[in-house]
């Protein structure tokens, strides 16, 4: 990753000095961005991308405008939306949708991200899978966004734990939610090791003693509560 980088920024530069094409500098800029999202930098993410489909959009209204150049720009501007769901700004995604120059690109690639932004800002697990499977096809083919959205997948599935644990001290898993019990287990066992479960806490101790097999029970101990 780190040469990968470098070679881009040395790509970056010599482009800067040489007559370049504004399709080729939009792919530069795609694929700094593409890096920069690996690095989980999105901010900086998002710039390359914004750039990237201001290039590949202005392309769309000159003569040398292609079906490739409104596949591109579509593309950058949904990886744009999904930096911002990363960022944790899912709200601003519905502004820029709605503005002038994101409007002539609607369409099922849009509607896959703002569907998970709608998620994301109803901490709905629920909905996020309802989204991946209405739009498998707009966002699990896309290797960069498959990525990101499980690792947005994880972190919803632990808010949720999280949020329906902290209140008690025992918790019958089965009943409060639609998840494989050793996957709860297992999840509940790495929010525990993170310090992530306890608001304010100096120990916890997890155990688990299913009383039967159809009726499994969780028992979170915390050694101080306030």
């Amino acid at each position: 990753m780190p040469r990968a980088k470098a070679s881009l920024t040395a790509a970056r530069a010599n482009a800067n000095a040489i007559y370049m094409t504004t399709a080729l500098q939009a792919k530069i800029d795609e694929q700094a961005g593409i890096l920069q999202a690996d690095s989980k930098d999105f901010k900086t993410a998002f710039s390359y991308f914004f750039e990237a489909f201001e290039a590949h959009d202005e392309k769309l209204g000159s003569k040398a405008a292609t079906a490739s150049s409104q596949v591109k720009a579509s593309q950058c501007l949904k990886y744009m939306l999904l930096c911002k769901v990363m960022m944790g700004k899912a709200s601003d995604v519905e502004s820029i949708v709605s503005g002038k120059v994101a409007l002539k690109h609607e369409g099922r690639n849009i509607d896959s991200i703002r569907a998970v932004a709608s998620a994301y800002k109803e901490r709905s697990l629920h909905s996020l899978e309802t989204a991946l499977k209405e739009y498998k096809a707009e966002l699990m083919e896309d290797d960069l966004i498959r990525l990101h959205l499980e690792n947005l997948t994880e972190t919803l599935l632990e808010e949720n734990l999280l949020r329906l644990i902290e209140p008690y001290s025992w918790w019958v898993p089965a009943a409060r939610c639609k998840l494989c019990w050793n996957e709860v287990i297992f999840r509940c066992a790495g929010v525990l090791m993170v310090h992530r479960m306890l608001l304010s806490a100096t120990a916890s101790k997890l155990r688990t003693s299913p009383s039967s097999s159809t009726s499994p029970w969780f028992a979170w101990s915390p050694s101080s509560r306030r």
